[in-house]
């Protein structure tokens, strides 16, 4: 849980001190989100250290390939991006219209949070910019 609040005070915060004076990072609806993200986190990162997903430009994960799995562990990787990404968007959209958010604002916040989470992996991840995936050295 602390890595997740983490990660996500890290890519609030770097749009805070970038746009706005105060951007409320903590928004009620977001702590039971969080749990949700924190009960899969783990098989998270091990589909991402196989390269099987990486993080979107959209602020998503996304699918990169399914070789090497076999069908119950591809189906389990589907499964898992969906919830994620269900929850991500959840996150996201209770942060923006918790902090009254303009289409501007909103279109960089998308960006801090791409840059935060790719940044937040580690070396040998893939992530997803404009169309093309690129391993993290």
């Amino acid at each position: 849980m602390k890595v997740l609040v983490f990660i996500i005070f890290t890519f609030v915060s770097a749009f805070a001190f970038s746009k706005a004076p105060f951007l409320e990072m903590n928004p009620p609806k977001a702590k039971p989100i969080l749990k949700r993200q924190l009960q899969r986190m783990d098989e998270i990162k091990s589909f991402k250290k196989l390269g099987s997903i990486g993080e979107a430009d959209t602020g998503l994960l996304a699918v990169r390939e399914k070789t090497g799995l076999n069908n119950e562990n591809a189906k389990r990787m589907e499964v898992l991006v969906g919830e994620e990404n269900r929850d991500r968007k959840l996150i996201y959209e209770e942060i923006i219209k918790y902090n009254k958010l303009k289409k501007n604002d909103v279109d960089l916040f998308y960006k801090s949070v791409f840059d935060t989470l790719k940044n937040a992996d580690p070396k040998g991840t893939h992530y997803l910019e404009k169309s093309t995936w690129i391993k993290k050295y």
